[in-house]
């Protein structure tokens, strides 16, 4: 039996659509939510964990360089946290600081690397780093750390009793000069890495009005190197550079004086800050972000673009607007790509152009117009000698075809075989009775 209940069609409602937002209003937004911004996600790690056979519960180490990641989000934490060992992060744009919440799960960590972010100090509270009680390396080559959050930054880093190598170079704490290399507490090798890391980010001082390029005047603090290796009397190393054990006791000698000293240039350049973020809130001379690139806008109010080839400020706030205008074009590139690629057709698509294939082919013979084609080319084999006063008729098709994909219409004087989408239509030796006839599958 069969039985066919008919309900009448429920009354639904339009789904509304929020308003489309302009490319400012979220990025003000992003700014605000924290998870609206690029952070590490699931399908992220299974891409980048094919050294473990795309397996992310027992990763332990982990490469996410260039990724335009803003924040490192609860997914990494989650999935390997507890497993992962080494994780590679730089030339990203993580800041200003990390986040509790971000790093608590991240316990067996022994190498972190940092480098080329905007972090402007270590943690958003006490005991950022404190569950990596393992870490042994930390990179921090190339951000942002002052000398207003050094000392908060040292605090942290001496709960890492396992800490033994550290990187500090291209933060302007370090005190060192880009376009003379010569700085102050760094060394010959690291004032060599930064010459080195400078000229390969293409950084220049800029010219004056004769044309001629100005020297640019050290920044940062002369006495960092010895105020941290003094703080962390269990480091080896620092910025590649060997302590040695004199200079340690030298260090510990020194640092009442350098915590006073530190603590008056971090008054400083808190007040300097200050006095900035006001003058910049009276319209002073600012670089603002236009939609066609930096507009760099002058006391008289004329904004003048800068091209491709200027060069920009290096803040937090331009390099993030700068990695987010790339991972927009991976984006949109990663978009064009899977739309030129090769559209995969599923099965139910196949089902309806066999439909529309058959009873097109019907409607043609039903009107008398009967002729010969193979429009797929089939091998096909009559046979008339195996079974006397039967025609076979074997056409080979593809071992895993549906058979929803295969009509077969027999006639007394010809035979039509519909195999997706696909015509084969012969005319039969001899006349046979349809209603006998039978089609099977080997």
């Amino acid at each position: 039996h069969f039985a066919l209940c008919l309900q009448p069609k429920r009354q639904c409602k339009p789904r509304q659509r929020p308003p489309r937002q302009s490319r400012e209003e979220m990025t003000e937004q992003e700014q605000q939510d924290p998870q609206l911004r690029r952070h590490i996600t699931l399908d992220l790690l299974r891409r980048r964990s094919e050294h473990n056979e795309g397996l992310v519960s027992t990763l332990e180490e982990l490469a996410l360089h260039q990724e335009e990641l803003e924040s490192i989000g609860p997914v990494l934490g989650r999935t390997c946290g507890r497993t992962l060992r080494i994780l590679l992060l730089q030339n990203n744009c993580l800041g200003p600081t990390l986040l509790e919440r971000e790093t608590r799960l991240l316990k067996r960590m022994v190498y972190l690397n940092l480098a080329l972010n905007n972090l402007t100090a270590l943690g958003d509270r006490p005991g950022v780093l404190s569950r990596c009680e393992f870490l042994e390396k930390l990179d921090l080559t190339l951000n942002f750390v002052d000398v207003d959050a050094l000392e908060d930054m040292v605090d942290e880093l001496a709960r890492l009793r396992s800490l033994r190598e550290l990187f500090l170079l291209g933060n302007p704490c370090m005190g060192h000069d880009v376009t003379s290399g010569s700085g102050g507490g760094g060394g010959t090798d690291a004032t060599g890495a930064i010459a080195e890391l400078s000229e390969q980010l293409q950084i220049s001082a800029p010219n004056n009005a004769d044309g001629q390029q100005q020297q640019q005047q050290p920044s940062g603090w002369g006495g960092c190197r010895p105020y941290v290796i003094a703080r962390l009397p269990n480091l080896r190393t620092l910025d590649g550079t060997d302590i040695l054990r004199s200079e340690r006791i030298v260090a510990t000698q020194q640092l009442p004086e350098l915590q006073k000293e530190l603590r008056q240039l971090a008054q400083a350049k808190r007040d300097a800050k200050a006095k900035a973020d006001t003058a910049a809130g009276d319209g002073d001379d600012v670089i603002e972000m236009g939609p066609d690139g930096f507009d760099a806008t002058t006391a008289d109010g004329k904004a003048q673009t800068l091209g491709d080839e200027e060069l920009t400020g290096h803040t937090p706030e331009v390099r993030l607007q700068i990695a987010r205008e790339v991972a927009e074009q991976k984006a949109e590139k990663a978009r064009q790509e899977k739309a030129n690629m090769p559209r995969v057709k599923g099965e139910q698509e196949y089902e309806e152009e066999q439909q529309a294939a058959v009873d097109k082919a019907r409607l043609r013979e039903e009107r008398g117009d009967v002729k010969q084609c193979n429009e797929g080319r089939w091998q096909f084999r009559f046979d008339e000698e195996s079974q006397p006063g039967s025609v076979l008729l074997s056409v080979p098709v593809a071992k895993f075809l549906s058979s929803s994909l295969i009509d077969v219409d027999v006639h007394p004087t010809y035979v039509s075989v519909v195999i997706k989408g696909r015509v084969l239509r012969l005319v039969l030796p001899a006349e046979v009775r349809a209603e006998d006839s039978t089609a099977q599958r080997s």
